[in-house]
């Protein structure tokens, strides 16, 4: 059951870990800068024209669902600017979703093998020190 938590906690800490590097945090902070100015445009471009747009959170919530492909459709734009902000959007966001995802995955993988690794030597030093005080009560109670 240890090794189990001890698992979880080294899983946990080098997520942590790969996901506060700096070319990490670089694309989320990307992402974040295209996604919000975008959305004000956005706005800024259907506000007047488009019902579906009442306020900034609509925008807001139109821009998410761009960013990350998922399109419900329930926000569509209807000028030629909506639309372009839209294309930037769609572009924008699967580029930072790719790179983000090209330097977080390697980054985690290579903390959670050095931290299993370390684990493991822990744990081998362990098994070597109870196998030497073995070896030395056999030879103790050999020269009886």
């Amino acid at each position: 059951m240890r090794n189990t938590f001890q698992h979880v906690s080294v899983f946990y800490s080098s997520l942590f870990r790969a996901f506060t590097r700096r070319q990490t945090l670089a694309f989320v902070f990307l992402g974040n800068a295209l996604l919000f100015p975008l959305a004000f445009l956005f706005y800024g471009a259907e506000q007047e024209v488009n019902p579906l747009v009442r306020g900034y959170p609509d925008a807001l919530w139109w821009a998410f669902a761009t960013v990350t492909t998922v399109g419900y459709g329930d926000i569509t734009p209807v000028t030629n600017a909506g639309r372009l902000i839209g294309v930037v959007l769609m572009l924008g966001g699967a580029t930072c979703f790719v790179g983000f995802t090209a330097v977080f995955v390697p980054t985690f993988m290579a903390e959670f093998t050095r931290d299993i690794i370390e684990s493991e030597e822990s744990s081998l030093d362990s098994i070597e020190k109870r196998l030497i005080r073995i070896e030395q009560e056999l030879r103790r109670l050999n020269r009886r």
